[in-house]
Protein backbone atom coordinates (compact mmCIF):
# COMPACT_ATOMS: atom_id res chain seq x y z
CA UNK A 1 0.00 0.00 0.00
CA UNK A 2 1.34 3.43 -0.90
CA UNK A 3 2.32 6.01 1.68
CA UNK A 4 -0.95 7.74 2.52
CA UNK A 5 0.78 11.11 2.74
CA UNK A 6 1.53 10.94 -0.99
CA UNK A 7 -1.91 9.80 -2.14
CA UNK A 8 -2.89 11.67 -5.27
CA UNK A 9 -6.29 11.52 -6.92
CA UNK A 10 -4.63 11.41 -10.35
CA UNK A 11 -2.63 8.28 -9.55
CA UNK A 12 -3.69 5.36 -11.74
CA UNK A 13 -5.75 7.93 -13.62
CA UNK A 14 -7.74 7.15 -16.70
CA UNK A 15 -10.04 9.10 -18.95
CA UNK A 16 -12.78 9.12 -16.34
CA UNK A 17 -12.65 11.50 -13.35
CA UNK A 18 -13.76 10.26 -9.93
CA UNK A 19 -14.43 12.32 -6.83
CA UNK A 20 -12.41 11.49 -3.75
CA UNK A 21 -14.22 9.88 -0.85
CA UNK A 22 -13.04 11.52 2.35
CA UNK A 23 -12.92 9.28 5.41
CA UNK A 24 -13.08 10.70 8.92
CA UNK A 25 -10.46 9.59 11.40
CA UNK A 26 -12.64 7.23 13.43
CA UNK A 27 -16.01 5.60 12.89
CA UNK A 28 -18.13 3.52 15.17
CA UNK A 29 -18.43 -0.02 13.94
CA UNK A 30 -20.24 -2.29 14.31
CA UNK A 31 -22.57 0.23 15.96
CA UNK A 32 -21.58 -0.94 19.40
CA UNK A 33 -23.86 -4.00 19.30
CA UNK A 34 -21.65 -6.58 17.61
CA UNK A 35 -23.71 -6.59 14.42
CA UNK A 36 -22.26 -5.74 11.04
CA UNK A 37 -24.04 -4.22 8.06
CA UNK A 38 -24.14 -5.45 4.49
CA UNK A 39 -22.38 -2.99 2.26
CA UNK A 40 -24.37 -3.72 -0.87
CA UNK A 41 -27.72 -3.06 0.85
CA UNK A 42 -26.63 0.24 2.39
CA UNK A 43 -25.51 2.24 -0.63
CA UNK A 44 -25.93 2.18 -4.38
CA UNK A 45 -22.74 0.35 -5.28
CA UNK A 46 -23.29 0.79 -9.01
CA UNK A 47 -22.89 4.55 -8.68
CA UNK A 48 -19.88 4.28 -6.38
CA UNK A 49 -17.79 1.59 -8.05
CA UNK A 50 -18.90 1.38 -11.69
CA UNK A 51 -16.09 -0.13 -13.72
CA UNK A 52 -13.41 2.15 -12.28
CA UNK A 53 -11.67 2.57 -8.98
CA UNK A 54 -12.49 4.92 -6.07
CA UNK A 55 -9.89 7.13 -4.40
CA UNK A 56 -9.89 7.04 -0.61
CA UNK A 57 -8.12 9.77 1.36
CA UNK A 58 -7.24 9.03 4.98
CA UNK A 59 -7.23 11.72 7.61
CA UNK A 60 -3.73 13.19 7.94
CA UNK A 61 -2.89 15.99 10.41
CA UNK A 62 -0.35 18.49 9.14
CA UNK A 63 2.08 17.62 11.91
CA UNK A 64 2.17 13.99 10.74
CA UNK A 65 3.61 14.92 7.34
CA UNK A 66 6.95 15.72 8.94
CA UNK A 67 7.23 12.35 10.69
CA UNK A 68 9.74 9.82 9.36
CA UNK A 69 8.38 6.90 7.38
CA UNK A 70 9.66 4.43 9.97
CA UNK A 71 7.23 5.85 12.55
CA UNK A 72 4.13 5.56 10.37
CA UNK A 73 3.27 1.83 10.76
CA UNK A 74 2.59 2.07 14.50
CA UNK A 75 0.60 5.28 14.07
CA UNK A 76 -1.47 3.80 11.25
CA UNK A 77 -2.18 0.66 13.25
CA UNK A 78 -3.33 2.57 16.33
CA UNK A 79 -5.34 5.14 14.38
CA UNK A 80 -6.84 3.21 11.48
CA UNK A 81 -6.06 -0.50 11.27
CA UNK A 82 -7.41 -1.66 14.62
CA UNK A 83 -8.83 -4.67 12.83
CA UNK A 84 -6.71 -7.06 10.78
CA UNK A 85 -9.13 -6.66 7.87
CA UNK A 86 -8.14 -3.47 6.04
CA UNK A 87 -10.93 -3.95 3.51
CA UNK A 88 -13.49 -3.85 6.31
CA UNK A 89 -12.03 -0.53 7.42
CA UNK A 90 -12.45 0.98 3.96
CA UNK A 91 -15.99 -0.29 3.56
CA UNK A 92 -17.26 0.99 6.88
CA UNK A 93 -16.01 4.49 6.03
CA UNK A 94 -18.40 4.51 3.08
CA UNK A 95 -21.24 2.87 4.98
CA UNK A 96 -21.28 5.18 8.00
CA UNK A 97 -19.26 8.12 6.74
CA UNK A 98 -21.45 10.88 8.12
CA UNK A 99 -22.15 9.63 11.65
CA UNK A 100 -20.18 9.94 14.84
CA UNK A 101 -20.24 8.10 18.14
CA UNK A 102 -21.13 11.10 20.24
CA UNK A 103 -24.16 11.79 18.07
CA UNK A 104 -25.59 8.36 18.72
CA UNK A 105 -24.92 8.59 22.44
CA UNK A 106 -26.70 11.92 22.83
CA UNK A 107 -29.81 11.90 24.99
CA UNK A 108 -32.34 12.20 22.21
CA UNK A 109 -35.53 10.30 21.66
CA UNK A 110 -34.50 8.93 18.27
CA UNK A 111 -33.64 5.53 19.74
CA UNK A 112 -36.77 5.22 21.88
CA UNK A 113 -39.13 2.51 20.54
CA UNK A 114 -41.88 4.14 18.50
CA UNK A 115 -44.60 1.78 19.71
CA UNK A 116 -44.29 2.96 23.33
CA UNK A 117 -46.30 5.94 24.53
CA UNK A 118 -44.52 8.14 27.04
CA UNK A 119 -46.30 10.50 29.42
CA UNK A 120 -46.25 14.21 28.73
CA UNK A 121 -43.03 16.01 29.55
CA UNK A 122 -43.39 17.51 33.02
CA UNK A 123 -41.41 17.87 36.23
CA UNK A 124 -42.94 16.64 39.45
CA UNK A 125 -41.07 19.33 41.38
CA UNK A 126 -41.18 22.80 39.85
CA UNK A 127 -37.71 23.79 41.01
CA UNK A 128 -36.09 20.87 39.16
CA UNK A 129 -36.21 22.65 35.80
CA UNK A 130 -34.25 25.56 37.25
CA UNK A 131 -31.70 23.34 39.00
CA UNK A 132 -30.75 21.50 35.81
CA UNK A 133 -30.96 24.45 33.41
CA UNK A 134 -28.03 24.46 30.94
CA UNK A 135 -26.63 21.24 32.44
CA UNK A 136 -26.12 18.05 30.45
CA UNK A 137 -27.45 14.75 31.72
CA UNK A 138 -25.04 12.13 33.03
CA UNK A 139 -27.35 9.27 33.96
CA UNK A 140 -25.76 5.84 34.30
CA UNK A 141 -26.14 2.32 35.59
CA UNK A 142 -23.65 -0.52 35.76
CA UNK A 143 -24.33 -3.49 33.53
CA UNK A 144 -25.58 -6.57 35.34
CA UNK A 145 -24.26 -10.12 35.19
CA UNK A 146 -26.18 -12.88 36.98
CA UNK A 147 -26.68 -16.60 36.62
CA UNK A 148 -30.09 -18.08 35.92
CA UNK A 149 -32.43 -17.93 38.91
CA UNK A 150 -30.68 -15.10 40.77
CA UNK A 151 -32.32 -11.82 41.80
CA UNK A 152 -32.15 -9.04 39.20
CA UNK A 153 -31.69 -5.54 40.60
CA UNK A 154 -30.85 -2.53 38.45
CA UNK A 155 -29.18 0.29 40.39
CA UNK A 156 -29.17 3.59 38.49
CA UNK A 157 -28.13 7.14 39.27
CA UNK A 158 -29.53 10.29 37.65
CA UNK A 159 -27.34 13.40 37.73
CA UNK A 160 -26.68 16.55 35.74
CA UNK A 161 -23.60 18.63 35.18
CA UNK A 162 -19.88 17.98 35.74
CA UNK A 163 -18.94 16.01 38.85
CA UNK A 164 -22.65 15.25 39.48
CA UNK A 165 -23.43 18.87 40.26
CA UNK A 166 -27.19 18.26 40.55
CA UNK A 167 -28.94 15.02 41.50
CA UNK A 168 -32.37 14.33 40.02
CA UNK A 169 -34.31 13.88 43.26
CA UNK A 170 -37.93 12.77 43.63
CA UNK A 171 -38.68 12.70 39.92
CA UNK A 172 -40.57 9.99 37.96
CA UNK A 173 -38.82 7.78 35.42
CA UNK A 174 -40.09 5.00 33.17
CA UNK A 175 -38.24 1.68 32.98
CA UNK A 176 -38.39 -0.22 29.68
CA UNK A 177 -37.10 -3.74 29.09
CA UNK A 178 -36.28 -5.40 25.78
CA UNK A 179 -35.58 -9.15 26.07
CA UNK A 180 -33.14 -10.66 23.61
CA UNK A 181 -34.97 -11.33 20.33
CA UNK A 182 -38.05 -9.65 21.85
CA UNK A 183 -39.92 -6.34 21.86
CA UNK A 184 -39.75 -3.40 24.25
CA UNK A 185 -42.29 -3.26 27.06
CA UNK A 186 -42.90 -0.94 30.01
CA UNK A 187 -41.73 -2.48 33.28
CA UNK A 188 -43.01 0.33 35.48
CA UNK A 189 -42.85 3.96 36.58
CA UNK A 190 -40.75 4.81 39.63
CA UNK A 191 -39.53 7.88 41.53
CA UNK A 192 -35.87 8.52 42.26
CA UNK A 193 -34.80 9.05 45.86
CA UNK A 194 -33.44 12.25 47.38
CA UNK A 195 -29.94 11.46 46.02
CA UNK A 196 -31.06 10.71 42.46
CA UNK A 197 -30.71 6.96 42.85
CA UNK A 198 -33.12 4.27 41.77
CA UNK A 199 -33.20 0.53 42.45
CA UNK A 200 -35.51 -1.57 40.30
CA UNK A 201 -36.09 -5.30 40.68
CA UNK A 202 -36.72 -7.16 37.44
CA UNK A 203 -38.63 -10.38 37.01
CA UNK A 204 -36.78 -13.68 37.29
CA UNK A 205 -38.70 -14.96 34.28
CA UNK A 206 -36.27 -13.36 31.84
CA UNK A 207 -34.54 -16.12 29.86
CA UNK A 208 -30.80 -16.55 29.47
CA UNK A 209 -29.33 -13.96 27.15
CA UNK A 210 -28.35 -10.29 27.02
CA UNK A 211 -31.32 -7.98 27.57
CA UNK A 212 -31.54 -4.21 27.15
CA UNK A 213 -32.74 -1.75 29.78
CA UNK A 214 -33.71 1.84 29.03
CA UNK A 215 -34.78 4.27 31.76
CA UNK A 216 -36.35 7.53 30.58
CA UNK A 217 -36.76 10.68 32.67
CA UNK A 218 -40.25 12.14 32.28
CA UNK A 219 -39.19 15.77 32.64
CA UNK A 220 -36.79 16.12 29.71
CA UNK A 221 -36.81 12.66 28.08
CA UNK A 222 -33.12 12.12 28.82
CA UNK A 223 -32.32 8.47 29.43
CA UNK A 224 -29.74 5.84 30.23
CA UNK A 225 -29.02 2.44 28.71
CA UNK A 226 -27.90 -0.66 30.56
CA UNK A 227 -27.58 -4.34 29.74
CA UNK A 228 -28.49 -7.41 31.77
CA UNK A 229 -26.69 -10.67 31.00
CA UNK A 230 -28.34 -13.81 32.37
CA UNK A 231 -26.01 -16.75 31.82
CA UNK A 232 -25.99 -20.44 32.75
CA UNK A 233 -23.83 -21.67 35.59
CA UNK A 234 -20.12 -22.17 34.72
CA UNK A 235 -20.26 -19.77 31.76
CA UNK A 236 -16.74 -18.91 30.58
CA UNK A 237 -15.75 -15.27 30.21
CA UNK A 238 -12.73 -13.16 29.26
CA UNK A 239 -11.97 -10.11 31.42
CA UNK A 240 -10.14 -7.02 30.16
CA UNK A 241 -8.97 -4.14 32.31
CA UNK A 242 -9.73 -1.02 30.26
CA UNK A 243 -6.81 1.05 31.54
CA UNK A 244 -4.49 -1.90 31.98
CA UNK A 245 -4.79 -3.76 28.69
CA UNK A 246 -6.75 -1.72 26.13
CA UNK A 247 -5.13 1.71 26.39
CA UNK A 248 -1.57 2.62 25.46
CA UNK A 249 -1.52 6.03 27.17
CA UNK A 250 -2.79 7.57 30.38
CA UNK A 251 -5.86 9.82 30.31
CA UNK A 252 -7.35 10.96 33.61
CA UNK A 253 -10.56 12.16 31.98
CA UNK A 254 -10.78 9.09 29.74
CA UNK A 255 -11.64 11.15 26.66
CA UNK A 256 -9.19 9.91 24.05
CA UNK A 257 -6.30 7.75 25.23
CA UNK A 258 -4.37 5.89 22.56
CA UNK A 259 -5.41 2.34 21.74
CA UNK A 260 -2.90 -0.40 22.44
CA UNK A 261 -2.01 -1.95 19.05
CA UNK A 262 -3.69 -5.31 18.61
CA UNK A 263 -6.08 -4.86 21.56
CA UNK A 264 -9.20 -4.85 19.38
CA UNK A 265 -8.11 -8.01 17.59
CA UNK A 266 -7.49 -9.84 20.87
CA UNK A 267 -10.93 -8.93 22.24
CA UNK A 268 -12.60 -9.96 19.00
CA UNK A 269 -10.72 -13.25 19.04
CA UNK A 270 -12.20 -14.24 22.40
CA UNK A 271 -15.62 -13.03 21.34
CA UNK A 272 -15.50 -15.19 18.20
CA UNK A 273 -14.57 -18.18 20.37
CA UNK A 274 -17.89 -17.77 22.20
CA UNK A 275 -16.63 -16.28 25.47
CA UNK A 276 -18.55 -13.64 27.39
CA UNK A 277 -16.53 -10.40 27.25
CA UNK A 278 -16.27 -8.20 30.36
CA UNK A 279 -14.66 -4.76 30.48
CA UNK A 280 -13.56 -3.78 33.98
CA UNK A 281 -12.23 -0.44 35.18
CA UNK A 282 -11.49 1.23 38.50
CA UNK A 283 -12.75 4.56 37.20
CA UNK A 284 -15.85 6.07 38.87
CA UNK A 285 -19.17 5.49 37.14
CA UNK A 286 -19.53 9.18 36.29
CA UNK A 287 -17.13 8.50 33.38
CA UNK A 288 -19.32 5.75 31.96
CA UNK A 289 -20.54 7.65 28.91
CA UNK A 290 -17.03 8.82 28.01
CA UNK A 291 -15.48 5.36 28.33
CA UNK A 292 -18.37 3.69 26.49
CA UNK A 293 -18.02 6.17 23.64
CA UNK A 294 -14.27 5.54 23.49
CA UNK A 295 -14.77 1.77 23.25
CA UNK A 296 -17.35 2.12 20.48
CA UNK A 297 -15.26 4.72 18.67
CA UNK A 298 -12.31 2.37 18.42
CA UNK A 299 -14.38 -0.61 17.26
CA UNK A 300 -14.20 -2.72 20.41
CA UNK A 301 -16.92 -5.38 20.55
CA UNK A 302 -19.96 -4.55 22.62
CA UNK A 303 -19.74 -6.21 26.04
CA UNK A 304 -20.57 -5.76 29.70
CA UNK A 305 -18.88 -2.74 31.29
CA UNK A 306 -18.32 -2.38 35.03
CA UNK A 307 -17.22 0.73 36.96
CA UNK A 308 -16.70 1.61 40.60
CA UNK A 309 -19.82 3.14 42.08
CA UNK A 310 -17.95 6.26 43.22
CA UNK A 311 -14.51 7.62 43.97
CA UNK A 312 -12.55 5.24 46.17
CA UNK A 313 -9.25 5.40 48.04
CA UNK A 314 -8.78 1.70 47.20
CA UNK A 315 -9.89 1.30 43.58
CA UNK A 316 -7.98 -1.96 43.06
CA UNK A 317 -9.71 -3.49 46.06
CA UNK A 318 -13.08 -2.57 44.59
CA UNK A 319 -12.13 -4.29 41.33
CA UNK A 320 -11.10 -7.39 43.25
CA UNK A 321 -14.40 -7.48 45.16
CA UNK A 322 -16.33 -7.13 41.92
CA UNK A 323 -14.45 -10.02 40.32
CA UNK A 324 -14.86 -12.12 43.46
CA UNK A 325 -18.62 -11.60 43.25
CA UNK A 326 -18.59 -12.78 39.63
CA UNK A 327 -16.58 -15.90 40.51
CA UNK A 328 -18.77 -16.70 43.54
CA UNK A 329 -21.95 -16.69 41.46
CA UNK A 330 -20.53 -19.49 39.32
CA UNK A 331 -19.07 -17.67 36.30
CA UNK A 332 -15.69 -19.05 35.22
CA UNK A 333 -13.03 -16.48 34.26
CA UNK A 334 -11.09 -18.28 31.55
CA UNK A 335 -8.58 -15.50 30.84
CA UNK A 336 -7.90 -12.06 32.33
CA UNK A 337 -5.84 -9.26 30.75
CA UNK A 338 -4.44 -6.33 32.68
CA UNK A 339 -1.38 -4.37 33.72
CA UNK A 340 1.12 -5.42 36.37
CA UNK A 341 -1.07 -3.83 39.04
CA UNK A 342 -4.01 -5.99 38.00
CA UNK A 343 -2.19 -9.29 38.57
CA UNK A 344 -2.80 -9.23 42.33
CA UNK A 345 -6.39 -8.11 41.70
CA UNK A 346 -7.10 -11.14 39.52
CA UNK A 347 -5.32 -13.68 41.71
CA UNK A 348 -6.95 -12.41 44.92
CA UNK A 349 -10.35 -12.74 43.24
CA UNK A 350 -9.72 -16.44 42.61
CA UNK A 351 -8.51 -16.36 39.00
CA UNK A 352 -5.88 -19.02 38.26
CA UNK A 353 -2.44 -17.49 37.77
CA UNK A 354 -2.00 -19.50 34.55
CA UNK A 355 -4.93 -17.60 33.04
CA UNK A 356 -3.71 -14.09 33.89
CA UNK A 357 -1.99 -12.12 31.11
CA UNK A 358 0.03 -9.08 32.16
CA UNK A 359 0.25 -6.52 29.36
CA UNK A 360 3.60 -4.84 29.97
CA UNK A 361 4.77 -1.51 28.66
CA UNK A 362 8.07 -2.93 27.42
CA UNK A 363 8.52 -3.22 23.67
CA UNK A 364 10.48 -6.43 24.05
CA UNK A 365 7.85 -8.26 26.07
CA UNK A 366 4.40 -6.86 25.43
CA UNK A 367 2.55 -9.66 27.24
CA UNK A 368 3.62 -11.89 30.12
CA UNK A 369 1.65 -14.94 31.18
CA UNK A 370 1.64 -15.17 34.96
CA UNK A 371 2.36 -18.63 36.31
CA UNK A 372 3.23 -19.96 32.86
Amino acid sequence: MRDFRQLDKNTYSDNKTHANVYSSRYQRYPLGDGKSQKFDTTIDTSQMWGSKRVDNLLYCPNSMVALPSSALPNILHASYWESCDVAAFLLRQFVRGEESVLTTLSSSMNNIPLNIELPAMHWKRKRTRFKIANLSANHRANDILVTAGMDLNVVAKFCYGPMDLVALSREPVSVFVCPQRGDWYLHGVFDTDSHGRLTVQLAKTLPCGVHSIKIVVHGDRSYLDAFVAIVPHSTKCAVFSVDGSLTASVSVTGKDPRVRPGAVDVVRYWQEQGYLIIYLTARPDMQQRVVSAWLAQHNFPHALLFFNNSFSTEPLKQKSLHLRHIVDMGVHIHVAYGSGKDVSVYTSAGVDAEHVISVAGSRRRNCVQIGG
